[in-house]
């Protein structure tokens, strides 16, 4: 989730539709527009939820970025893991079958 993600769901989706199309719409094109009014909403959604309401959020966003990196990771060295023993395993059983130790 982005920070431009963050500013759209504090949005109401009935009442502020038109608002939220316009935003999508000007991130899709890479509007100039779109910092001004990203800022705009940013500004809003801190009237309404306070100051830090967006920077916990951001903070959360930033930790489960975090958390995903550290979980793939972990995957990555698991596989790595497999493959190491599997090379091991089978060096061992080529020094068996050949007599060759080195």
């Amino acid at each position: 989730m982005t920070s431009q993600t963050i500013s759209i769901c504090c949005l109401d989706p009935t009442r502020d539709r038109r608002i939220i199309e316009l935003f999508s719409y000007l991130r899709a094109s890479r509007s100039p527009y779109f910092r001004l009014l990203r800022n705009e909403v940013e500004s809003l959604v801190n009237e309404k939820y306070g100051n830090n309401y967006l920077k916990n959020k951001k903070l959360k966003n930033k930790l489960a970025q975090v958390t995903k990196e550290i979980n793939r990771l972990k995957k990555q060295l698991a596989s790595l893991e497999r493959k190491k023993a599997e090379l091991l395993e089978k060096i061992l059983m080529f020094e068996d079958l050949h007599g060759d130790k080195r």
